[in-house]
């Protein structure tokens, strides 16, 4: 475990010592929302589905900058109404998986821009999968969250009828 301490020392009293709270200074993370379904966690859409292309993965073209990559294809035009896409990729070192939002795909230029840098920056010809994406609700068990509306999109993979359904609303890990 990393702990990082910040101290700020005043220029006119170097007596004096101010702390920075690490809640504030670090990210923190809340728990990311699931769903149940019989005890069963299920997928959020997305794209490739597992077990497609390289075990549901697909490779980026080219590194553009340090947040930009290019890809091939034109599955990214089904989700040009789309506005909470994430990607989860290996950017750039094979041990360092990163997850972030995208603010722009770009379908002329093949282009997707995230909306942080990756720790380690981009390289060329990293896998990824982009997922939170209504329109890549393609099997059953998949589901998507509009954060906006508030609405839970799901394709039970069997009969709701007797079924247990659970949303976990927790705001940390267990």
């Amino acid at each position: 475990m990393l702990l990082l301490c910040f101290f700020f020392f005043n220029d006119t009293a170097t007596t004096e010592i101010y702390t920075l709270s690490l809640h504030d200074a670090l990210p923190i993370w809340i728990a990311a929302l699931e769903l149940f379904f019989n005890g069963e966690r299920m997928q959020l859409g997305r794209w490739p589905d597992p077990g497609e292309e390289e075990s549901g993965w697909v490779r980026s073209v080219s590194a553009v900058s340090d947040n930009q990559f290019t890809y091939s294809g034109n599955r990214p035009e089904r989700w040009t109404q789309a506005d909470q896409v994430w990607f989860a990729g290996v950017w750039k070192h094979f041990w360092a998986d990163f997850v972030v939002w995208a603010t722009e795909i770009n379908t002329s230029t093949k282009t997707v821009t995230l909306g942080r840098n990756p720790y380690f920056g981009m390289s060329d010809n990293r896998p990824y999968f982009a997922f939170n994406l209504i329109e890549e609700i393609t099997l059953p068990g998949e589901w998507y969250l509009d954060r906006n509306s508030g609405l839970l999109y799901f394709w039970p993979p069997s009969a709701l009828t007797g079924s247990e359904i659970l949303v976990s609303v927790t705001e940390q890990p267990a």
